[in-house]
């Protein structure tokens, strides 16, 4: 027998294997949490900037007394400026000739999903004052005179949808086929 001085320390085989295992479903565990929190973030991200440019055009519209544009597909969206004829355009939006404020690329994993036939196009708008032309959130567009954007996706965020009515914005959360405000 070994007396105490000559004692092996450290690890066996066996134990060395179950630590790493370990590690190794813990690991695993993390990467499939980081996959998910990565695509919630996407989509909420997607849904936050739309809310944040839209409120900006709607902002912009009432600070310069002309209406804005914004034109949507499902991976892209781009906001004009009714700027022609000049000095103060026509109410009429004329991609060609009215200021391109912004566009907006979207990631095409989470594209998003509006009501088609906003105005004979898909395009929304916010006249002079700001508010948003009873025929875009009128029937059969919207629905009691809101219209709903959503990010067209199976993953469950906390923000996936704008409820647009004729006065305000606001955040929601898909709830089946509707969008339930938060």
């Amino acid at each position: 027998m070994f007396s105490d001085k000559h004692r092996q320390k450290g690890f066996s085989l066996v134990e060395l294997l179950v630590v790493i295992s370990i590690i190794g479903i813990l690991s695993g565990i993390a990467f499939i949490s980081i996959g998910t929190m990565r695509a919630r973030y996407a989509v909420e991200k997607t849904i936050k900037d739309l809310y944040t440019d839209l409120m900006n055009s709607r902002v912009s519209a009432m600070q310069r007394n002309r209406p804005h544009f914004v034109v949507f597909t499902p991976v892209q969206y781009t906001v004009y400026e009714d700027t022609a004829p000049t000095p103060d355009g026509d109410g009429n939006l004329d991609a060609g000739a009215d200021a391109k404020i912004q566009t907006v690329d979207l990631d095409p994993s989470y594209p998003i999903a509006y009501p088609a036939g906003w105005t004979g196009v898909d395009v929304f708008q916010f006249n002079a004052k700001g508010l948003v032309p009873k025929n875009v959130t009128g029937s059969p567009k919207g629905i009691n005179g809101v219209v709903t954007i959503n990010v067209n996706t199976t993953v469950v965020a906390e923000y996936d949808c704008l409820l647009i009515s004729q006065i305000k914005l606001t955040l929601g959360k898909m709830n089946g086929a509707n969008c339930a405000e938060k």
